[in-house]
Parts: C-alpha cells; structure tokens; sequence
C-alpha cells in the first residue's frame, strides 16, 4: 500500500474516531474545526501547492486557483437567488448547507469521473 493512502486512510479514522467520542461535547467543536482547518491548510501548503507547481508550473496552479474562486463566488451568488421556504428559519440554514454541499461534492468528483475517458 502507498504511504499517502495509508496516511490519508489513518487520518480520515482519527478523524471519524474524534468526532465520535466529542459527540456529546458541544465545546468540542471549535476544538474539531480548528484541527481540521490546521490539517487541511498543512496538507496544501506542503503537499498540494509543492507538487501543483511541479507538475504544472505556476500558470497552471495560479489558473486553477482563479477558476476555483471564479467558481466558488458563482455558487453562492447563485445560493443567493434560490428560494428555500419551510417553517423555520434553521431549517432553511440546513437545507441551504446541505444543496451546497451536493453541489461542492459534484463539482469536487467530477474530474474523477473523466479520468477514465483520457487515460
């Protein structure tokens, strides 16, 4: 087994592991989200970003990033224009998070699924 995929799996375990004993401690979150922001940031200042450049130089990394928030300030304009009536206002917060995400998760898997149409 490669030594990123083994990392990547024993991160997203710990990951699953913390989130499931903080469950019932609601001061626990911010402690959660500042660890996985810290990860996040970590993994593409020293993975991505180095590699990126390697790969494609620093036009290709600098194009994908403006496309990235060209794309990202789309999607909530769009959210913007979208109409979500329920019966509550935490509601409508919940069903606005959850049609962002379906779309962040489309957008993210899509070029996996091209991959086998070029390779």
């Amino acid at each position: 087994m490669d030594d990123r995929a083994l990392a990547s799996a024993l991160g997203i375990g710990v990951g699953g592991g913390l989130a499931w004993i903080m469950e019932g401690f609601q001061s626990g979150h911010g402690f959660i989200y500042s660890l996985c922001a810290g990860l996040i940031i970590g993994l593409l200042f020293f993975e991505m970003i180095p590699e990126s450049i390697e790969l494609g130089g620093w036009v290709i990394l600098l194009g994908g990033i403006a496309i990235g928030l060209v794309l990202f300030q789309s999607i909530h304009l769009l959210m913007d224009k979208i109409t979500i009536i329920t019966n509550s206002h935490q509601k409508d917060i919940f069903v606005r998070s959850g049609v962002l995400l379906i779309i962040s998760i489309a957008i993210h898997n899509f070029p996996v699924g091209n991959i086998p149409l070029f390779v």
